[in-house]
Order: structure tokens, then C-alpha cells, then sequence
């Protein structure tokens, strides 16, 4: 990426705005920590490279991103 961040450092940035935003008052923002969607045990039958989702790993991906959006909690008002 332009800035060269790694991966780890971009997730951390990412975090930290995350919990920024929230302490200013969005309670629309939630955080998906991509770490806990694949387990270690699975990486190699999802990502082809470690980084890219094979075409199979996309299906899997979007099955548990949907799954993890849909126990975030709706504000109300």
C-alpha cells in the first residue's frame, strides 16, 4: 500500500479509530476483527497466498461476515 503499513499495523489503526469514533459518541460503528472470522486452522483452505481469499474462501468469508454482522446489535431511536 502507499503508506506501507503491514497488515498488522493497518488493523491496529483501524481498532484505534474504531474506539475513537465510538468515544465520540457513534454507536452505529462496530469493529469485525477479520482475525476471529478465520482461525488459524482454517487460513489455508480459505486464503490462497495467506492474504487472498481463494475463489472458495470468499464464500466462507462472506458466510461468517454475515454471521458476525448479524450479532451486532441495532441502536434504537
Amino acid at each position: 500500500n502507499s503508506a506501507g503499513m503491514t497488515l498488522v499495523e493497518t488493523r491496529t489503526a483501524t481498532a484505534r479509530a474504531v474506539r475513537v469514533l465510538q468515544r465520540l459518541g457513534d454507536r452505529a460503528l462496530h469493529l469485525v476483527d477479520g482475525l476471529t472470522l478465520v482461525p488459524v486452522a482454517d487460513a489455508a483452505e480459505v486464503y490462497a497466498d495467506g492474504l487472498h481469499p481463494t475463489p472458495e474462501g470468499e464464500y466462507v468469508l462472506a458466510d461468517r461476515i454475515g454471521a458476525a454482522l448479524g450479532r451486532i446489535p441495532l441502536p434504537r431511536g
